[in-house]
């Protein structure tokens, strides 16, 4: 089977390797590499979590605001794969993630660790969009573009209430992240791409650095 094959090949690339960074498409895919590797495997983005993501997000954090612990992250668009590695993140560390979707990618749904993280209050569902901004440190958006056409117009139309911009955000003490690229004009205003508030070039620049302390980590460096 293609699993089977997958496991196979991944077996070799142990053997030439001292850790593996794999981006699947599916999920499944990441774990049957992981049991098949006999070196550390990194998920480095996948249907279901973008965990190296999370990782600069959280060095962004701390390196703005000097703790995580209780930073309050707004997460607006479609909840999708960063999404779920944000809250997986604020459950490990505290920051309380709060998501205004009005839809899900159907991979991206896991409510096994959405349901830890509203136990462990760090993780809630919003309707109240301007509510939800005006009780952040931090709002954050990916695109939501990505899609065949006739996905993309409908998804405008939906989600275009939903886009950060200056009306948003006016008057609002936050500061704004995107894990990049950005659709300017859809999920995100150029304005506010290039606005006081963002961050999202320092964001882009730590996940460089938030890399190599992952690797490190996993040779046994640090």
């Amino acid at each position: 089977s293609r699993l089977r094959t997958l496991r196979d090949e991944i077996r070799v690339l142990s053997a030439y390797s001292d850790l593996i960074l794999a981006r699947f498409l599916e999920h499944a895919d990441v774990v049957k590499a992981a049991e098949g590797a006999t070196v550390p495997v990194i998920n480095g983005c996948c249907d279901r979590y973008h965990p190296t993501q999370a990782l600069g997000d959280l060095m962004t954090i701390q390196e703005k605001f000097g703790r995580i612990e209780g930073i309050k992250l707004t997460y607006i668009g479609v909840h999708n794969n960063v999404c779920n590695s944000l809250i997986t993140a604020g459950l490990k560390t505290g920051m309380e993630v709060t998501v205004a979707a009005p839809e899900i990618n159907p991979a991206a749904v896991d409510e096994e660790l959405y349901e830890a993280a509203r136990k462990a209050g760090t993780y809630k569902a919003s309707d109240q969009l301007h509510q939800a901004v005006a009780n952040s440190d931090v709002v954050y958006t990916d695109t939501w573009v990505d899609t065949f056409k006739e996905e993309k117009e409908r998804r405008i139309k939906t989600l275009s209430p939903y886009q950060l911009n200056a009306e948003l955000l006016a008057g609002q003490d936050v500061l704004v992240m995107h894990c990049l690229p950005a659709h300017r004009g859809y999920e995100i205003s150029g304005e506010i791409v290039e606005d006081p508030r963002s961050i999202m070039f320092d964001q882009s620049e730590n996940r460089l650095h938030s890399m190599k302390g992952l690797i490190l980590k996993l040779l046994g460096a640090l």
